[in-house]
């Protein structure tokens, strides 16, 4: 099967690359009663097509700067890197996905995390209490139209979206990664009054009507809330919320599900799945994206942050979140003898290395604690802690931690 895969651009492994770049899981097609020559058809179709891609984005590329280009081909650079390989940002851009699409260790690195959408729980989160609170106050109609928006969203959209996989799942999740963006940039701050109206409504409801609310329904309200008498709290909040100034509030709010649903089908439709083979490369995506998105954020920026800040799978975010706080509670000012604390801070992120990383690979070598903060003394050793094994070091380090805590 292999002898398919002849290309311009990568060596990758072919299981490799027929799994995880072209996304086709061929023991699932098989088990489908999918004929091996219809998956081998298939196989050859997305190789050819992502080819072409490949292709025109290597000449792009390269009349942009073919020495640049060919540093981020022929060498270790990272995608992150390739961002700054070249003098404007669309081409960095470019270049890093066109890394992440031929290098096997980026490609590992990136296409795993179009599987987790976890920064996004929050949003999920805040509409599935908005939805629930309208509805424990009478009005669950309300409640149910903010449950759509959230199942649209993150049922429907992301839905779709995950069913893309390989370098098509990959330019799915940088279109929902732009989608998001647009719906916090336009709906996050409306959304999150609502939510702490709903949870405080007494407080809030005062402002939105002022004087007319001092009346009897306040009081009585505020007595069944005090007392926990849930049951006589939401016929007093229907009655309440029936005001029409808090009406035309709750129907602005709720009237985004047609506004995202429209929008985001258009994206969908426009910028992923076959979509994607109309397109000359990368290039003329994200200049679709562009025009999309036009009007709400700068496209190309957005995709320099997600290429900078991949979202990392829930098990491997959690430990990096760890490892993080670890290192900057006890290690990061704990420096192999021979580095500065610049230059070894500088190691450990390129080389994507904890300090106990390191030392594995390199027991014997000694180690020093230096200053991490205080003025005129930065990187500078502490006294008669200049020279000492990876433990000691540690040690030292974590018992002044604990002295300044």
């Amino acid at each position: 099967m292999s002898n398919y895969f002849v290309s311009n651009h990568h060596k990758l492994d072919p299981n490799f690359y027929v799994k995880e770049i072209l996304g086709i899981e061929i023991s699932s097609l098989l088990r489908e009663g999918k004929r091996q020559n219809i998956i081998e058809e298939q196989i050859i179709r997305e190789h050819l097509l992502l080819e072409g891609w490949l292709d025109d984005t290597a000449n792009w590329l390269s009349t942009k700067s073919s020495e640049a280009f060919q540093k981020i081909k022929d060498t270790g650079v990272s995608a992150v890197e390739a961002l700054s390989s070249f003098p404007d940002k669309l081409s960095g851009v470019v270049a890093s996905i066109y890394k992440i699409l031929t290098d096997p260790q980026e490609a590992q690195e990136y296409l795993s995390y179009i599987r987790n959408y976890s920064k996004f729980r929050p949003l999920e989160k805040v509409l599935t209490s908005i939805g629930n609170l309208l509805t424990s106050y009478g009005m669950p109609n309300f409640g149910q139209i903010v449950n759509n928006i959230r199942d649209l969203i993150f049922v429907r959209i992301k839905g779709q979206i995950q069913n893309l996989q390989g370098w098509k799942g990959f330019f799915g999740f940088l279109t929902f990664n732009l989608g998001m963006k647009w719906f916090l940039a336009n709906f996050q701050q409306q959304l999150y009054q609502l939510e702490d109206f709903l949870k405080n409504p007494i407080e809030k409801l005062s402002q939105l009507l002022g004087n007319a609310f001092t009346s009897e329904i306040s009081n009585r309200i505020q007595s069944a809330i005090t007392s926990k008498a849930q049951e006589t709290i939401a016929p007093l909040m229907k009655q309440l919320l029936s005001d029409p100034r808090v009406i035309s509030y709750l129907n602005e709010i709720t009237g985004i599900y047609n506004k995202v649903k429209e929008f985001f089908t258009g994206m969908i439709t426009k910028l992923t799945g076959r979509a994607l083979e109309a397109f000359a490369g990368p290039v003329g995506w994200i200049k679709q994206a562009a025009e999309y998105f036009s009007k709400f954020m700068n496209v190309v920026d957005v995709l320099s942050q997600v290429i900078k800040k991949p979202i990392l799978p829930g098990n491997q975010r959690i430990a990096l979140a760890i490892t993080e706080t670890v290192d900057r509670l006890l290690n990061e000012f704990v420096v192999p003898v021979g580095y500065s604390l610049s230059s070894w801070k500088e190691y450990r992120k390129k080389n994507k290395k904890t300090n106990a990383d390191y030392h594995k690979e390199h027991p014997d070598r000694r180690w020093k604690v230096v200053h991490g903060h205080k003025a005129g003394e930065i990187g500078k050793s502490l006294p008669g802690m200049n020279d000492m094994s990876y433990e000691e070091a540690t040690r030292a380090h974590a018992a002044i931690a604990m002295r300044k805590g």
